[in-house]
């Protein structure tokens, strides 16, 4: 599964669709890019305005986001001198002159920074907007607009926003979630995946193991050749720490090592596969799809197809 950050590396954006119009420069007309034909109003009444503090939030809430995809909230407890701070900074960046915004433009595969929406690309006509993505920290794009003196003032008001954008979107997706009649204890259970496991702690208990049995070398060390008088009894050692491995997983995860071969390669597929810079979930439930499958009334052809994409995709 590709994070945002990859989708966005897969479909870069051309420089006409980063760079926003120069709204110093439009006095008398408007470039036949920004022209757009046939704009006409729709009379199909207001967006949704749902109040957070209405105990039917939850049933409107579904009712937007049905009707109408999208719904403006109020009383959701953003501080209001928040608000104010941010839409003061807001002006203050975007009043710069076009130049020094344009030194924080935002990369062609880039999320964040100065630049038109990326949805530009899908229109026929280039929008009359400018906008600054963040992510975490604005702080680096703040020393390429201010370089000469760091803003820390804006850095820390949207520090602050984001935390509260943050807040608030978990608190709109519990609603959303509830209104489609999904708890907040199944979304619990989703991220409680039994694929989502601390390999670190796991490691260690392991690691402490082995080697109160002083049976470190199976996974550091070399192994001995076969002809070496050594060898029967290091093999027993293997199997030995080979079932030690087994039960320290749960059933779902032992099951996909019992077909291998030594301690090692059990230990470093298991680094491999259960690193937490991998989206364990989603290798988890594709896994779990692979080792589930059955030919059933395939023929051999289909099933080898099936599992092939399976594979690919993991």
């Amino acid at each position: 599964m590709n994070s945002i950050s990859n989708s966005y590396k897969n479909s870069p954006n051309h420089l006409k669709h980063k760079i926003p119009l120069d709204f110093e420069s439009v006095v008398v007309s408007v470039p036949d890019s920004h022209k757009w034909e046939n704009v006409e109003s729709h009379s199909i009444g207001s967006v949704p305005l749902i109040d957070m503090s209405d105990p039917n939030a939850k049933t409107l809430i579904g009712e937007a986001c049905q009707k109408w995809g999208v719904f403006q909230i109020i009383n959701h407890g953003v501080p209001t001198n928040l608000l104010n701070e941010v839409e003061v900074e807001t002006f203050r960046l975007f009043s710069l002159p076009t130049q020094q915004k344009l030194c924080a433009l935002r990369s062609t595969d880039g999320i964040t920074g100065y630049g038109l929406p990326r949805i530009s690309m899908y229109f026929p006509k280039l929008l009359w907007s400018e906008g600054f993505s963040m992510m975490e920290s604005p702080a680096d794009h703040a020393t390429l607009l201010w370089p000469n003196q760091p803003d820390r003032q804006t850095s820390t008001v949207m520090d602050k926003c984001q935390k509260e954008m943050k807040r608030t979107t978990e608190m709109l997706m519990e609603l959303m979630l509830e209104s489609l009649g999904i708890t907040a204890e199944d979304v619990e259970k989703k991220h409680n995946h039994p694929y989502k496991i601390e390999l670190e702690e796991l490691h260690k208990q392991n690691v402490t193991c082995i080697k109160g049995h002083k049976k470190l070398s199976h996974i550091e060390g070399s192994d001995p050749p076969r002809d070496d008088p050594k060898f029967e009894v290091w093999d027993d050692e293997d199997s030995l720490i080979m079932t030690w491995l087994w039960n320290s997983m749960t059933s779902k995860i032992s099951r996909n090592y019992m077909f291998y071969s030594s301690v090692r390669e059990i230990w470093e597929n298991h680094i491999e596969t259960y690193s937490m810079k991998k989206d364990f979930v989603a290798c988890y439930d594709i896994e779990s799809k692979i080792f589930n499958s059955k030919q059933g009334t395939l023929s051999v052809i289909e099933y080898y197809g099936t599992l092939n994409v399976l594979w690919i995709e993991l």
